[in-house]
């Protein structure tokens, strides 16, 4: 199961039937309290929700705990309860994908000019810009840094 690629609406989203299997797999981690679980458990759900976040951008910071989690597994057979850090984690992914027929456009962001413009012209390079004032045509000084060329590599 991949996604549901729309072209003429330039978005992306997850299949119902994804979305179902992946709860699925969340409630029966969050079920019973006390339970364990092995390297295989944990991998699986992460694999699962990692691949979701390419729909669903914002949530990568629900990943770090279970992420962690993996690391403590010396092999596959080893045991461990979910931290509280790890199980509140996965119960905000399981409310996040609650909602079914979540999109994510593929449209490009558009690109804006800061307005910045580098002086090499002396072994000084400063950078100015024209927007950090809030006013056209008003500069400031944004940063200088000391370059020195030796060997031809700068420094």
């Amino acid at each position: 199961m991949g996604f549901n690629w729309n072209i003429e609406l330039c978005s992306v989203s997850v299949p119902n039937e994804k979305h179902l299997h992946i709860i699925h797999k969340l409630s029966s981690i969050l079920g019973p309290i006390n339970q364990t679980f092995t390297h295989h458990d944990i991998a699986s759900i992460h694999g699962s929700l990692q691949h979701l976040t390419f729909v669903y951008r914002d949530s990568r910071h629900a990943l770090t705990s279970l992420s962690s989690i993996l690391g403590h597994f010396p092999n596959d057979y080893v045991e461990h309860h979910l931290s509280k850090p790890t199980h509140e984690q996965l119960s905000w992914w399981h409310i996040v994908l609650s909602h079914l027929n979540v999109s994510h456009s593929l449209t490009p962001l558009t690109s804006i000019d800061l307005g910045i413009w580098i002086d090499t012209s002396t072994s000084w390079v400063s950078a100015f810009s024209s927007v950090a004032c809030g006013v056209p045509g008003c500069f400031s000084l944004v940063g200088s840094v000391r370059v020195t060329i030796s060997d031809g590599l700068s420094a």
